[in-house]
């Protein structure tokens, strides 16, 4: 009985770990395709219709613009980011989704830390790491005067 409970856990974390990186790879040919480079092979790149939608609500303020405002994109930068953190069981390199992204290492090191993500060198990996659970500064309570 223990072995097919394993084997279920397995299928359903392989499962879940596909729509990570299916939806990572959705929101990364879309940012392309709002980018300038229009010769971007993500151009001819279908993002299911439902998806497509979505991210236009969330990622673009104007329908009438081609590409993203400079925060949409940090959005949805961090959204990808978020993903493959996700994915990596909270720690991941930074290396594979700079490329993917077409950004430098530096910019990224930023947006993670942004998240709240820690930096660490691994020999001639960057490790980004987020704590969980996360540690959020607690509100100041301010006194009433009388």
């Amino acid at each position: 009985m223990a072995l097919s409970d394993s084997s279920s856990i397995d299928y359903y974390e392989k499962k879940k770990l596909a729509c990570i990186l299916s939806f990572m790879n959705h929101l990364i040919k879309f940012k392309e395709q709002k980018s300038m480079d229009k010769s971007a092979p993500a151009k001819h790149h279908k993002i299911p219709s439902i998806l497509a939608k979505r991210f236009r609500t969330v990622f673009v303020e104007d329908s009438q613009k081609i590409e993203l405002s400079g925060e949409k994109r940090n959005l949805l930068i961090s959204y990808v980011l978020v993903l493959t953190l996700l994915a990596d069981n909270f720690s991941t390199d930074i290396t594979d989704i700079a490329r993917d992204l077409k950004m430098s290492n530096v910019s990224l090191r930023d947006h993670y830390k942004n998240l709240g993500c820690k930096l660490s060198r691994e020999g001639k990996l960057m490790l980004v790491t987020l704590p969980v659970p996360l540690q959020f500064p607690k509100p100041k309570m301010s006194r009433r005067r009388e």
